[in-house]
């Protein structure tokens, strides 16, 4: 039997005992964001102004200190798709990981992006849980440095390039953790502790049980005919002006073009701004182009029927 359009639902796990206490201003540095900056991702059309989110700019700042409805965020996570209210999927695993926002490196924020909009528009799906613990585990970083700021990222498990994507993301983000801000978010919340020093869980390196790999299975069949590469899949959803990890009124399968609702700015994008707004994301040798690759999906391309069962765990 075939999946059905949707998404099955994380189990919660119990977190093991946090070690918390970090100094702040061992663990973060100064901020350089600005009015200006945030006004450049305004334009970009990747932030809302500062009437609708209720950004604020803490240039100067040495570590977070931010009021009781704000998350810190970094300038890299909107380059790479997020948006407020953030996408249900990122919260879950927030919430199954037991990290904060803030840890994440960037790249985890681009890595989710990708497979929620490689869902929604390639698979015709939501994005599906299982197959994203399939395909990758979440890893503490090594060496020096903060442990708080960007201090897990995700990776590709072993094997996993020749039944996903090619990824090659670019990984030289120098001077990312100084371009920190205050976003105010609302019910429901995502976790924001500036001074959770992380210990491992086990969820991070969990994978689905045999019940869900059977789905899997199947959703591993319908990507091997899929012929895209993470690069097109970015081009998506910047040509679209969409926020892949921001909650939306409809998933990208639905997009309705010139009047759809989902997108953060109406303008069309040159071919130039995309390919320069892409390019930012990916390794110098990363690929846009690919002969005939697949059209993503949307309400003037409709997909061949598939139905996706749907298995709650």
């Amino acid at each position: 039997m075939a999946p059905k359009k949707g998404a099955a639902k994380s189990k919660k796990t119990s977190p093991k005992k946090a070690s918390t206490g970090a100094r702040r201003d061992e663990e973060w540095v100064p901020s350089r964001t600005g009015e200006a900056e945030l006004t450049r991702l305004v334009e970009a059309g990747v932030l809302p102004d500062r009437a609708t989110a209720e950004w604020r700019p803490a240039l100067g700042e040495s570590f977070p200190t931010p009021h009781t409805d704000e998350v810190m965020v970094f300038e890299d996570y909107f380059w790479r798709g997020l948006g407020f209210p953030v996408h249900p999927f990122l919260r879950d695993l927030l919430e199954l990981w037991v990290v904060s926002l803030c840890n994440l490196h960037p790249n985890t924020i681009l890595h989710i992006s990708i497979f929620i909009h490689f869902c929604e528009v390639y698979l015709e799906i939501l994005p599906h849980f299982n197959l994203f613990r399939h395909l990758f585990w979440l890893k503490k970083r090594g060496g020096g440095g903060s442990k708080v700021v960007g201090g897990v990222y995700l990776q590709l498990r072993n094997g996993m390039e020749g039944e996903y994507l090619t990824v090659l993301l670019n990984t030289s983000l120098r001077g990312w953790n100084a371009r920190w801000f205050y976003m105010k978010q609302s019910h429901p919340a995502v976790r924001c502790d500036a001074d959770h020093i992380l210990e491992s869980q086990r969820s991070w390196s969990e994978t689905p049980n045999n019940a869900g790999m059977e789905q899997v299975r199947e959703l591993l069949a319908l990507i091997k005919g899929v012929r895209t590469n993470d690069g097109l899949v970015a081009v998506s959803f910047i040509v679209r002006r969409v926020q892949p990890c921001k909650e939306r009124a409809h998933p990208a399968f639905e997009f309705k073009r010139e009047t759809d609702g989902t997108w953060e700015r109406p303008e069309t994008l040159s071919r130039n701004v995309v390919g320069e707004q892409a390019a930012e994301l990916f390794a110098l040798f990363a690929s846009f182009n690919m002969s005939r690759y697949t059209k993503p999906f949307n309400c003037k391309n409709l997909s061949p029927q598939v139905n996706i069962s749907v298995m709650h765990s």
